[in-house]
């Protein structure tokens, strides 16, 4: 992932995560609704409710399914922050060669734009990128 694109797909990804998270939760509460008070007053077909029922347990699946790939995906993005070293560089074997040895916060608040955290940070804007000092 290139540093100008990471926030975006950081981002991308939690919004992901945190709609997989509330349709999982929609549909247990829903469904834990039905078992409790019955199928009548949750709008079943009480002849055939097994439709419905399939639905709510593959939209469950889907949203477990979801959730578990951004969490991996999230965790290799912040493991390429932690080391300073993208994906491709990983696989191509190089090593990250910084003069200033900076720590994973210090890092992660560059991605996003530097500083302390902001509700700014959650917005998809391009954040304010500082040249380094050996730059021309």
């Amino acid at each position: 992932m290139g540093e100008r694109n990471q926030k975006f797909f950081f981002l991308f990804l939690l919004y992901i995560f945190l709609s997989s998270l509330i349709g999982g939760v929609i549909v247990v509460m829903r469904m834990y609704q039905c078992g409790k008070y019955g199928l009548d007053v949750c709008n079943i077909d009480l002849k055939n409710p097994m439709p419905q029922i399939l639905c709510g347990t593959l939209l469950i699946f889907e949203s477990v399914l979801f959730g578990l790939f951004v969490v991996i995906m999230a965790v290799d993005q912040l493991n390429g922050i932690r080391k300073n070293q993208g994906g491709i560089d990983r696989l191509k074997g190089h090593v990250a060669k910084t003069e200033h040895q900076s720590t994973f916060s210090e890092r992660f608040a560059d991605v996003f734009g530097g500083g302390d955290f902001r509700w700014t940070w959650l917005l998809p804007v391009s954040p304010p990128f500082r040249l380094p000092e050996w730059y021309p």
